[in-house]
């Protein structure tokens, strides 16, 4: 089934070239990240065990299924593209941003506030001589935090910094303006502290990554290009050494991994992790909806009762908690990456994940469709969290995030600003 799904995404790569199809269309980076996902899984490198076929064909159900969704939205925009100027374009966003600078200063500053109040027990866990690998997987129970922090982490501070993170980029390697981007590289490393994962940093790098594919040949004309590889080279050391900081002071096996060993297992496993909980999650009833949209829903429930939503609770927790083998030479521990189809296969079986993939496919499209025909800075912002969405669906559906999807809302009630030839108003 690997090799039917490598030969399936190819297909439609060659087919969206030939179509001359934009690379960072939806269609074409969501085949392209699960192309690298099967092919990294048929290496098995590192003894990686063999995925159930059953996973396989989820996954290839589920990519084709989402871009029917991308296809079906084309005929209602009609043949004709918007060609907007990019340099035009890039202008009105340096005006909305500037609209907006001030507000966006103090948000993210109170962001930043929020997840050092948020990472203080985490630090306070460090100086005792524990690590931040144990204080996520060992001693989860032992970091105490107050009620109104977490609150606020989940709900407003990590929405801004989803949306500051395309927003300071943007501002930083094509505009040079550096504060909005310094104050958000700060308040991601608090994150980062909080949490004890390295989730935080790849949706750093992930923001690069939509700059970069969007803006490609102005960065290239302006000569920007190895800025931004620079910086994010620069990133992934980092990250390199915060991992080996993760660890320090802990005694599992795992310390002797490097770190493309980690990023390996990180990625591929998703598929083995895939195939463990699928039979589990078919013999449970149907979460219609709740468990792909979890992120929209749970707050909901906050107000109104939703019986079901209860169980998609438990089938998260299933997820977080439920620890599997992933490698024959190596007992690292492995949960929560099961790629962003389970949710959907858990919302209806089989059946689920064609009919919640064709609508992210439309959804995604639609927003893609609004910014090839917009120069409004919430749909750069809208698109970058879909492009970043995509990009992750190879471990894990974001869509199941609450602060991803307050994110989305505060990017559609508060990022309303217009321009008049290049004025704002």
């Amino acid at each position: 089934m690997i090799d039917l799904g490598i030969g399936i995404f190819l297909l439609i790569i060659i087919l969206e070239l030939i179509l001359k199809v934009k690379i960072y269309s939806p269609s074409f980076l969501f085949v392209v990240s699960f192309l690298i996902l099967f092919i990294l899984e048929k290496l098995q490198l590192y003894g990686l065990f063999t995925a159930k076929n059953d996973s396989y064909t989820v996954v290839i159900i589920g990519v084709l299924s989402f871009c029917v969704g991308c296809m079906v939205v084309l005929p209602f925009w009609g043949q004709n593209n918007l060609n907007l100027d990019q340099k035009m374009i890039v202008k009105d966003y340096t005006v909305q941003v500037n609209a907006i600078r001030k507000k966006l200063l103090f948000s993210i500053i109170f962001a930043l506030v929020i997840e050092f109040l948020y990472a203080i027990p985490s630090i306070l866990y460090l100086r005792s001589g524990g690590s931040l690998y144990d204080m996520r997987y060992i001693q989860q129970n032992i970091i105490q935090r107050s009620g109104l922090i977490s609150f606020l982490h989940v709900y407003v501070s990590l929405p801004i910094l989803y949306i500051s993170l395309p927003i300071s980029a943007f501002d930083f390697f094509i505009n040079g303006q550096k504060k909005i981007f310094v104050l958000t590289l700060v308040t991601t490393l608090f994150y980062f502290i909080g949490n004890g994962a390295r989730m935080p940093l790849i949706y750093l790098i992930l923001s690069y990554i939509t700059i970069f594919l969007m803006f490609f040949d102005l960065l290239k004309e302006n000569k920007k290009l190895k800025k931004i590889l620079l910086s994010t080279i620069i990133i992934i050391i980092v990250i390199n050494l915060l991992t080996i900081i993760r660890k320090s002071g802990q005694e599992v096996s795992t310390s002797d991994q490097t770190f493309l060993q980690g990023i390996y297992y990180y990625i591929t496993c998703s598929m083995i992790n895939l195939g463990d909980k699928l039979s589990y999650v078919s013999a449970k009833p149907n979460l219609l909806g709740t468990a792909t949209f979890y992120g929209f829903f749970l707050p909901l429930t906050n107000v109104i009762n939703i019986p079901v939503a209860t169980n998609a609770k438990d089938f998260f927790d299933l997820i977080q908690n439920s620890v599997i083998n992933i490698s024959n030479i190596d007992n690292s521990p492995y949960n929560f990456c099961v790629t962003g189809f389970l949710p959907s296969y858990a919302d209806g079986k089989i059946w689920g994940v064609i009919v919640f993939s064709f609508l992210i496919g439309i959804l995604m499209q639609f927003v893609f469709k609004k910014l090839e025909r917009s120069d409004s800075l919430k749909w750069l912002v809208l698109y970058s969290l879909m492009m970043e969405a995509i990009m992750m669906y190879v471990i894990t559906n974001m869509f199941s995030s609450i602060s991803f999807c307050m994110a989305i809302l505060f990017s559609l009630f508060f990022l309303n600003i217009k321009v008049v030839k290049g004025e704002q108003f």
